[in-house]
C-alpha cells in the first residue's frame, strides 16, 4: 500500500484579490494544526465579465439516469482516508502517481464552510454570502482543493541534531508538481447531496471544477470549469482537461491543454503566455458566491478517478 508522508495536511493563508487560489507556495507541517484556510479562488463572479461560462463536464448523464458510454478509461478511483485535520487522496491500485492531501479555503468575508470526510468521500458543508458591493476578492466562496502530490520540502533545512543522538524526525511537507501522464486526459468525481438534510448549489453556475499549473499564481491565474448541471451529479462527471480553460467564465478561453498558457505574472502586469509545464498542483471544487443570494451546499464528492485516453 502506497502512504503519504504525513496525515492531515491544512494551511493557513489571507487573500483579497479576485482571481485568489488557496495555497500557492504554502508548505505543509507534519502533523499539522489543521486550521482552515481563508484564502481561495473566485476569479470573477458567477456568469460574470466575459459571457457565458464554458461548457464542461461533457460526461454527466441525466439525474437518476444511467450516464451515457464514456469515450474515457477510467483508473482505479482514488482512496479517499480522513484524518484528524484533513484526508489523504492516494491512487493507492492505479498508476498516476497521485499521493496528496485536502485543504479546505474560503473567502475572508461571510463564507461559513467545514469538512465532514468519510472513507471514501469528501464531505463538506456551509454557505457563501451574497456578495456585497461587487466585492467578489472577500465574498468569493469556499473551495475544497486536493494537492496532487505532497513530499519532503527539498529546500527545508535538514533537523538539528540532539546532543549524543541521530537527528530526530518533523521536517515538512511541500507540494510538488504532479507530472502529467501519457495518455492522461482529465478527471471524473461524483457529487452528490449528503444525507437526508443534503443539498447541492441550485444553479449551475454555483459549482466550478478547477486545476493550477505549476508555475501559476492562484491570485491572478483561475484555470476552472462551470459544472453543467448539478441535478446530474450523481452520475460520473467527467471534466477532461480540454475544457479546463483560463477564466472559465468568459467565452473562448484558450484550455489548459493549450501550449502557450495564459498567464498574468504581476498584480499589476498585462495578460501574456508562457509555455506549459506539463504539470499540475492541484485540483478543486469551488462553491461560487453571487450577487443575488445566499449559496448553501451540503454534499459529498467521491468516485475521484483519473482519465486516460481509450
Amino acid at each position: 500500500m502506497k502512504t503519504p508522508l504525513s496525515l492531515g495536511l491544512m494551511f493557513a493563508a489571507a487573500c483579497a484579490l479576485p482571481a485568489c487560489s488557496s495555497d500557492e507556495g504554502a508548505e505543509r507541517p507534519v502533523g499539522g494544526a489543521g486550521a482552515t484556510a481563508t484564502a481561495g479562488s473566485a476569479g470573477a463572479p458567477s456568469g460574470g465579465a466575459g459571457g457565458t461560462p464554458a461548457a464542461g463536464g461533457g460526461g454527466a448523464g441525466g439525474a437518476g439516469g444511467a450516464p451515457p458510454a464514456s469515450a474515457y478509461r477510467a483508473g482505479p478511483a482514488l482512496v479517499i482516508t480522513p484524518t484528524a485535520t484533513g484526508a489523504n487522496v492516494i491512487d493507492e491500485d492505479g498508476t498516476s502517481g497521485i499521493s496528496g492531501g485536502v485543504i479546505l479555503a474560503q473567502s475572508t468575508m461571510a463564507a461559513v464552510a467545514v469538512t465532514a470526510h468519510e472513507d471514501g468521500k469528501l464531505c463538506w458543508s456551509g454557505e457563501t454570502a451574497t456578495v456585497l458591493n461587487d466585492d467578489y476578492g472577500t465574498y468569493w466562496g469556499a473551495e475544497l482543493a486536493l494537492d496532487l502530490l505532497l513530499a519532503a520540502d527539498p529546500n527545508a533545512p535538514a533537523p538539528a541534531a540532539d546532543a549524543g543522538a541521530d537527528a530526530g524526525g518533523g521536517g515538512t511537507l511541500a507540494r510538488q508538481p504532479w507530472d502529467i501522464p501519457a495518455g492522461f486526459v482529465g478527471f471524473s468525481f461524483v457529487a452528490e447531496a449528503n444525507g437526508a438534510t443534503g443539498v447541492l448549489p441550485a444553479g449551475r453556475e454555483d459549482i466550478r471544477f478547477k486545476a493550477l499549473p505549476e508555475g501559476s499564481d492562484p491570485a491572478l491565474d483561475t484555470f476552472c470549469n462551470q459544472v453543467n448541471d448539478p441535478l446530474a451529479l450523481t452520475n460520473p462527471v467527467e471534466v477532461p482537461l480540454s475544457e479546463i480553460t483560463w477564466q472559465c467564465w468568459g467565452v473562448g478561453n484558450p484550455p489548459i491543454t493549450a501550449p502557450q498558457l495564459n498567464t498574468i505574472p504581476t498584480p499589476d502586469a498585462t495578460l501574456t503566455t508562457r509555455e506549459n509545464p506539463n504539470a499540475l498542483l492541484s485540483i478543486s471544487w469551488q462553491v461560487s458566491a453571487n450577487v443575488t443570494s445566499n449559496t448553501p451546499f451540503n454534499f459529498c464528492i467521491s468516485e475521484i478517478k483519473p482519465l486516460y485516453a481509450q
